[in-house]
């Protein structure tokens, strides 16, 4: 596959796992952002010696340089989706755009590692609504097993 495929979720680790999967059945490369992040960049000693301005344009470079990739299903997390010139490097990329949309009650009881406490009603509800219209695709997460979910997605991709 040429494009790339672009995970995004509130909850980390789901899309993780998913677009692990998704790449694994698909028979594409995975890139974890975070994980690229902490190997590539040694983040805490940049922030510490050169700062985070710096930092911040050395993770924006990784990510447009990821998003250049072929045949890599990719792990965004949202915090760095937030930040609107890395929306406009995702946008711009030749890849599709999956959210997995999972709403609060669902965080809650699958014990995520987001304190949803602490994100405000109409924060989270804005959230949401930036990751769906920003996605080709939007998958519902309602607690299936993580194989259906990137089942689900991979299905998703015939009308792609």
């Amino acid at each position: 596959m040429e494009k790339n495929l672009i995970v995004l979720c509130l909850d980390g680790a789901l899309a993780k796992s998913a677009a692990n999967l998704l790449a694994d059945s698909l028979d594409m490369y995975f890139l974890d952002i975070n994980d690229s992040i902490n190997y590539n960049l040694q983040v805490s000693a940049i922030k510490q010696k050169i700062g985070i301005k710096y930092l911040n344009s050395q993770i924006k470079g990784l990510i447009k340089n990821s998003c250049t990739y072929e045949n890599t299903v990719i792990n965004l997390p949202f915090e760095f989706f937030l930040k609107p010139d890395i929306q406009k490097i995702v946008l711009n990329s030749n890849s599709i755009i999956f959210h997995i949309e999972i709403d609060k009650q669902c965080l809650q009881d699958k014990k995520s590692n987001i304190n949803i406490d602490k994100i405000p009603k109409i924060a989270f509800d804005e959230y949401i609504q930036l990751l769906k219209n920003a996605a080709n695709v939007n998958i519902e997460y309602n607690g299936q097993t993580m194989c259906n979910l990137a089942e689900q997605i991979k299905e998703s991709l015939k009308n792609q």
